[in-house]
């Protein structure tokens, strides 16, 4: 009896194990098809929305609600890129982004958050009609609190 508990609590243990390295080989194929068949060949910036612990469980389970919450901070973060754009004489630049909603952390515990993959610039039209690729300036993390306070606290009713 003793034997076959220690035999399926290893077997139980391995499974676990070959779930991770799934998981991390499927995360690990969609990054490298991201990069060499979606995204342009241009600089790429993470971003991170951290949602609080009250509402993760209602977003997790509302797909309306998380779309909603998506589309604040796509509109918060393009709005920084094309700003910085129009401020370098860009007017009316395009923003790009792939964004994941991962549900669980690394130890399988409930953690929904939004993870975008960000064009780190805009495409504006040239003159003869073709895209042209506009980095931003440099990302401080004073300048993104300034912007993000900024347009939070302006957007107040």
């Amino acid at each position: 009896m003793h034997v076959q508990r220690d035999w399926a609590l290893r077997r139980s243990r391995q499974r676990s194990k070959d779930t991770h390295r799934c998981l991390v080989c499927r995360k690990a194929d969609t990054a490298a098809r991201l990069c060499d068949e979606v995204l342009p060949r241009v600089r790429v910036r993470q971003w991170v929305q951290s949602l609080p612990y009250e509402i993760r469980h209602r977003l997790a389970w509302d797909g309306t609600l998380i779309s909603a919450v998506l589309a604040v901070f796509q509109r918060v973060v393009h709005g920084w890129y094309r700003h910085q754009a129009k401020a370098r004489g860009f007017a009316d630049g395009r923003c790009g982004a792939v964004t994941f909603v991962p549900r669980f952390g690394s130890a399988l515990n409930f953690n929904q958050y939004l993870h975008m993959l960000m064009l780190d610039g805009v495409y504006i039209v040239r003159g003869d009609g073709a895209p042209r690729f506009m980095p931003a300036p440099r990302l401080t993390d004073a300048g993104v609190q300034e912007y993000v306070i900024g347009r939070s606290v302006k957007n107040k009713p």
